[in-house]
C-alpha cells in the first residue's frame, strides 16, 4: 500500500521532499558562498589584479605578490576597467557611451562589448568597484541556477530535479572558465531563453514571445554574441523539434502561431538591443577585424575530454603549481568540466528510454540526446560535421567552436536533471503508457540499458587513454621531476570514486524502497548528490577563481601621478609590460595602448610604427621598447607626450660600458659605495654587472644616488632586483638632471650581499647618457618615463593642407616625418586655409564631449588627435560640419577666422536610430504585458462572480477542474 511519503519527491509535501529539496538550494548556496569566498564582504577582490601588479610598474613598486590564475588578463585589462569607467559615469549622473581614454577613443556604453547595459551588471552600479565582481558572480550564479530551475519545471521535472539542473549548469565549465569575463554574464541567461521557448510551445500566448524577447535582449546586451548565436542556434532547433512533436493533424494554425510567436519573440529581443546593436554594426564595419577565420581543424582536442571528469587531471593554471595545463588550447578554451556525479545522472537518463523520455515533453529527450552528441562530436572531433557547420554564416565559420560549451553545459545540466527526477522516482510508473516497450520488447529496455553504461565507460577508458598519452609524451619531451602521468591518474582516479559513489546512490533511489527505515536511506542518498556535486566543483574553483588583496586593485603608483600631474589633454603610450594595459582608464589618463578592437584607419596608424603591434587577434597592439616606436612620427601627430618603459627594458641613450677587468667585490647591505663619474652629457642611467643574485626574487633593491661636487643630491632612484641575471648589465634608469654629477653612491637594499664586477677594485659602472633623440627622461621610478619633446599636441590648429587621396600614401606621409607641425593631411579637399597661427582652449575634453575654443589669425583646421571618424559629430558654432578624415586616422574641421567654439560629441545616426528602435520596442511589449495583465485581472473578477453562484461551483465541477486548489496544483509550472 503506498503511502504519502511514497509519493513523488518532486510533487510530495512530505518532509522527504521538502528536505530533498532544501538540501540542493544549501549545495547551490555552499557552491556560490564558499567558492566566491571573502570577496563578499571585501576580504580581498574578485579579480584577476593580481596578475596585474606583476608587470611595471606596481611590480617596480613592490607590489607583486603570488598569483593565483594564470589566462585572465583579459578581465583586468579590459573588462572590469571599462565597466568601472562607466560605472563611475554613472553614477555622477552621466551614460557613458565613449571611452577616450585607449587606442585613440573605443564605444563604451555605446555597444555591447563590454556588457554594461546586462542585468547582471547591476552590482557595478550599487557597490563600490572592488566589490562588484564578486557581487556579479553571485548573482551569475543565482540567475543561471534559475534559468534552468525554471526551464526543467515548464518541462515537467520536480523541484529537487529541476534545482539540480540549475547547479550542474552553474558549476558546468563555461560558467567556470570564463568568471570575469561578459561571457559568463551572457550564458548565464541561456535557460531563460529555453524556459520561454518551451512555455511558447506550450502556451502560445502573446506573453511569452515577451518573455521570450526580453531573454535574448539580455544575452545581447552581455557583450558576447557567439554565445548568444550558439543559444539561438539550438533553441531554433529545440522550437522546431517540440513543435513537430506535439503538432496534431489539422492543428497548423496552432503550429504556425507558435512559430510566429517565436520569430517575433526573437525580432522583439534584438529590437530591444537594438540600442546597442546598431552602433555595434556601425563601428564594427570600420574595425580591425582579422584572423577569425576557421577551419576544420580548428576545434578541440578529444584528450579535453578527460576535464569533464577530472577538470586538473591535465594541469592547472597556478602558476605556483604543477603541472602547468598541458594542452596547446588553453585552460579557459579547453575546460569540459561537467563533474562526475552529473555525468553519471546524465548516463541515467540516456540509459532510461522509458523513464526519460516519459518524464520531459514530447521529443525533448531525443532533442537532448542527439544535440549533445552531435555537438561533443563536432567540438572535439571537427572533420566533417564542422566543416558543414562552417557553411553557416558568421556562427561557426568565425567563432571557435569551443565556446560552444556554454550551451552545452546547459544541455548535459537538463539531462543531468532528468536522471535525477528518474532515479527520485525510483520504481514509480512514469504516468506514460508508451515510455517502454511490452511484452515481447521488454527485454530491449535492459539490453539498451546496458549498452548505454557500457559504451559510458568503454569512452571513458578511451579518453583517459588518450590523455595518458598526450602526459607521457608531455614527461618526456619536458624531462623535469613533474609527474605529470601520475598526477592525471591521480586526478582520474579520484573523480571515478565520486562515479562510484554516484552509481551506488542511483541505485539505491532507483530499486531500494519500503519502510521508513529504506525510505529514509533514499532521501539521505538524494541530499548526498548534489553535495557531491557541489563538493567536487568547489574543489575546482577554489582553485581557479581568482581572490586577490584589495591592494592589488589598481593601485596608483608614483608613474600613475606624475602621468596624472603632467600628462593634461595629451596622451602616452607605453612599451611592453611598461605600464598596466587599460589600468589608468578609470583614472583618466589617455593611452594608445589598450585591448579591444580598434579603428581599421587607426590600427593603420599603429601598424606603421616600426615592428609588427598586432597578433592575432588584433586587439590587443604591443609596442617594442625600442627607440624606433619611442621616436617615430607617427606617435608626434597622435598627441603621444610620453613614452613609457619598464625598468627592466634597456635605457635609451649612449651606453659607455664598463664590463670590469675580472675582479669581484661585494655590496653589503645597506653600505654605500662611491664610483667617480666622469664628465659628460646629462645621464639617463648607471649600471652595474652583477654575479650574483638574490635568493628570493623581488627582496633587493639596487640604489644609485647622483651627488654634485657640493654634495647635494641630482638624482636619486632605485630598482627591484627583476630582471636580474649573473654575467649581465644591470641598469637603473635616472631623471634626467641640468647639473653636472661627479659621484654616484651605489647601495644594496635587501637581506643579502650582492656580488659585482670591478675595475681596478670599484665597481664597475658603465653610464647611459642622453643624446640628441628627441626625449627626455623626466621620470625614473616604478616605470621610465620619456618626454617626447617632438610630440605635437593632441588637440591643434593646421594653417595648411596637405591633400593625398590614397590612403596608404596617407599613412606614408604620416610616418615620414616630413610633415611640418601646422600640416594637416586630407583625403579629399576641403575649405581653402590660409596661412596663420590660432590660440586654441580646451574647455571640455571629457567622455563623449569635446569642447575647444579658437580664435584664428586666417581660416583652417582644427585637428582631433583621436580615433573620431565613425560615430561622432562636430558644430561649429552651433552650426553642423563635415566630420573630416585626417592625417589617415584622425579627424579635422574646418574653422574660419575669427572666434569661434566647436562641439564635439559622439551621437551618431545610428545610436539615435537604435534609440527609436529600442524606446518603440520596449513600449510595444510593456503594452502586451499591460494588456495581458488586464485580461487577467478582468478573468479572474469574472469568475469569482461565478463561483460565488452555486451554478457558478456546478460547472466548474462539471468540466473536471474540481476545487480551485487542486486546479492550482495541477498546474504546477513555472
Amino acid at each position: 500500500m503506498r503511502t504519502k511519503d511514497d509519493a513523488d519527491p518532486a510533487q510530495a509535501q512530505g518532509r522527504g521532499a521538502r528536505l530533498v529539496t532544501a538540501a540542493v538550494v544549501v549545495a547551490v548556496a555552499l557552491f556560490a558562498l564558499i567558492g566566491i569566498g571573502g570577496p563578499l564582504i571585501g576580504h580581498g577582490v574578485f579579480a584577476a589584479t593580481d596578475a596585474l601588479v606583476q608587470s611595471s610598474p606596481y611590480r617596480d613598486a613592490g607590489l607583486a605578490g603570488t598569483v593565483q590564475t594564470a589566462f585572465q588578463n583579459d578581465t583586468y585589462d579590459t573588462f572590469l576597467p571599462n565597466t568601472l569607467l562607466f560605472a563611475d559615469a554613472l553614477k555622477a549622473g552621466h551614460i557613458a557611451a565613449w571611452n577616450p581614454y585607449i587606442l585613440g577613443g573605443v564605444p563604451l556604453g555605446a555597444t555591447p562589448n563590454f556588457a554594461v547595459a546586462s542585468p547582471l551588471t547591476l552590482p557595478y552600479y550599487l557597490l563600490p568597484g572592488w566589490l562588484a565582481p564578486a557581487w556579479t558572480k553571485l548573482l551569475e550564479i543565482a540567475v543561471s541556477v534559475g534559468g534552468c530551475f525554471l526551464f526543467g519545471r515548464r518541462a515537467g521535472l520536480g523541484r529537487p530535479a529541476a534545482l539540480v539542473g540549475g547547479l550542474v549548469f552553474a558549476t558546468s565549465a563555461f560558467l567556470i572558465a570564463w568568471t570575469g569575463w561578459p561571457q559568463t554574464r551572457t550564458a548565464a541567461l541561456i535557460g531563460f531563453v529555453f524556459w520561454a521557448v518551451e512555455r511558447l510551445v506550450q502556451r502560445g500566448r502573446a506573453l511569452d514571445a515577451v518573455l521570450l524577447a526580453a531573454s535574448v535582449a539580455a544575452m545581447l546586451f552581455g557583450g558576447f554574441p557567439a554565445v548568444t548565436g550558439y543559444t539561438l542556434f539550438f533553441a531554433a532547433i529545440y522550437l522546431v523539434v517540440r513543435v513537430v512533436a506535439e503538432h496534431r493533424s489539422g492543428r497548423w494554425g496552432a503550429d504556425v502561431r507558435v512559430l510566429v510567436g517565436a520569430a517575433a519573440g526573437l525580432a522583439g529581443g534584438v529590437a530591444l538591443a537594438a540600442v546597442q546593436l546598431l552602433p555595434f554594426g556601425s563601428f564594427m564595419s570600420q574595425a580591425l577585424v582579422a584572423g577569425r577565420e576557421q577551419t576544420p581543424q580548428d576545434h578541440l582536442p578529444p584528450e579535453a575530454l578527460i576535464t569533464a571528469l577530472a577538470p586538473e587531471g591535465l594541469g592547472n593554471v597556478n602558476p605556483g603549481q604543477q603541472p602547468a595545463f598541458m594542452l596547446g588550447v588553453n585552460f579557459v578554451e579547453a575546460l569540459s568540466y561537467v563533474g562526475a556525479v552529473a555525468i553519471v545522472l546524465a548516463v541515467v537518463a540516456v540509459a532510461s528510454p522509458g523513464r526519460g523520455r516519459g518524464l520531459l515533453p514530447r521529443g525533448v529527450w531525443f532533442f537532448l540526446i542527439v544535440a549533445i552528441g552531435l555537438t561533443v562530436a563536432t567540438t572535439y572531433g571537427g572533420g566533417p560535421l564542422l566543416a558543414v557547420a562552417q557553411k553557416l554564416p558568421v556562427l561557426f565559420s568565425d567563432n571557435y567552436v569551443g565556446r560552444v560549451r556554454s550551451v552545452l553545459g546547459f544541455l548535459v545540466a537538463v539531462l543531468a536533471a532528468a536522471g535525477f527526477e528518474v532515479v527520485l522516482r525510483g520504481r514509480e510508473p512514469t504516468g506514460d503508457p508508451t515510455g517502454a516497450p511490452t511484452g515481447r520488447l521488454r527485454w530491449a529496455v535492459p539490453v539498451y540499458g546496458a549498452v548505454v553504461w557500457l559504451a559510458a565507460a568503454a569512452g571513458t577508458a578511451w579518453i583517459w587513454w588518450r590523455a595518458r598519452d598526450l602526459a607521457r609524451a608531455t614527461d618526456t619531451a619536458a624531462a623535469d621531476d613533474v609527474a605529470r602521468l601520475y598526477l592525471l591518474d591521480r586526478q582520474v582516479l579520484a573523480a571515478l570514486v565520486l562515479v562510484a559513489v554516484a552509481v551506488a546512490g542511483v541505485a539505491v533511489l532507483r530499486w531500494v524502497g519500503g519502510g521508513r527505515v529504506l525510505r529514509g536511506l533514499r532521501v539521505g542518498v538524494a541530499v548526498l548528490l548534489p553535495m557531491l556535486i557541489a563538493v567536487q566543483a568547489l574543489g575546482l574553483v577554489r582553485d581557479y577563481w581568482p581572490r586577490s588583496e584589495r591592494d592589488t586593485f589598481y593601485p596608483v603608483t608614483d608613474a600613475q601621478l606624475y602621468l596624472q600631474q603632467n600628462l593634461g589633454h595629451e596622451r602616452y603610450a607605453f612599451a611592453l609590460d611598461g605600464m598596466g594595459t587599460g589600468a589608468d582608464i578609470p583614472l583618466g589618463l589617455r593611452a594608445l595602448n589598450g585591448h579591444i578592437f580598434v579603428n581599421g584607419t587607426m590600427s593603420d596608424l599603429i601598424e606603421a610604427l616600426p615592428g609588427a603591434q598586432f597578433q592575432d587577434p588584433p586587439t590587443l597592439p604591443v609596442f617594442s621598447a625600442g627607440p624606433g616606436v619611442a621616436t617615430s612620427p607617427v606617435l608626434d601627430r597622435l598627441g603621444v607626450r610620453y613614452f613609457v618603459t619598464s625598468p627592466i627594458q634597456p635605457v635609451f641613450g649612449d651606453l659607455d660600458a664598463d664590463v670590469g677587468d675580472g675582479g669581484t667585490t661585494r655590496l653589503a647591505p645597506e653600505t654605500p659605495i662611491s664610483v667617480p663619474i666622469p664628465p659628460g652629457a646629462a645621464l639617463r642611467g648607471l649600471a652595474v654587472i652583477p654575479e650574483s643574485v638574490p635568493d628570493v626574487p623581488g627582496s633587493t633593491r639596487i640604489e644609485v644616488v647622483l651627488r654634485a661636487a657640493d654634495g647635494s643630491v641630482v638624482a636619486r632612484n632605485s630598482r627591484i632586483d627583476a630582471g636580474m641575471v649573473p654575467g649581465q648589465m644591470f641598469a637603473v634608469p635616472l631623471t634626467e638632471a641640468p647639473g653636472p654629477a661627479v659621484t654616484a653612491e651605489v647601495t644594496v637594499h635587501g637581506p643579502q650581499p650582492i656580488t659585482v664586477r670591478t675595475t681596478a677594485g670599484a665597481p664597475a659602472v658603465s653610464t647611459i647618457r642622453a643624446q640628441d633623440d628627441g626625449l627626455q627622461l623626466t621620470h625614473a621610478g616604478s616605470s621610465v618615463i620619456y618626454q617626447r619633446l617632438t610630440a605635437l599636441p593632441r588637440i591643434r590648429w593646421a594653417s595648411e593642407t596637405v591633400v593625398e587621396p590614397d590612403p596608404q600614401r596617407q599613412v606614408q606621409l604620416v610616418a615620414s616625418g616630413t610633415l611640418r607641425p601646422d600640416q594637416v593631411v586630407l583625403g579629399t579637399p576641403g575649405p581653402a586655409a590660409t596661412a596663420g597661427p590660432a590660440t586654441l582652449d580646451v574647455t571640455d575634453d571629457g567622455l563623449d564631449d569635446i569642447d575647444v575654443t579658437v580664435d584664428a589669425a586666417g581660416s583652417g583646421y582644427l585637428v582631433v588627435a583621436d580615433a573620431l571618424q565613425v560615430g561622432w559629430t562636430v558644430e561649429v558654432d552651433g552650426q553642423p560640419a563635415a566630420v573630416r578624415p585626417a592625417d589617415h586616422g584622425t579627424v579635422a574641421v574646418a574653422v574660419p577666422a575669427g572666434h569661434h567654439v566647436v562641439h564635439w560629441q559622439y551621437r551618431s545616426a545610428t545610436a539615435t536610430a537604435g534609440v527609436w528602435v529600442s524606446t518603440v520596442a520596449a513600449l510595444g511589449l510593456l503594452a502586451i504585458v499591460g494588456l495581458t495583465v488586464w485580461r487577467r485581472r478582468r478573468d479572474s473578477a469574472m469568475t469569482t462572480l461565478d463561483t460565488l453562484s452555486p451554478r457558478g461551483e456546478a460547472d466548474l465541477e462539471s468540466v473536471g477542474l474540481g476545487s480551485p486548489e487542486r486546479t492550482r496544483r495541477g498546474h504546477d509550472h513555472s
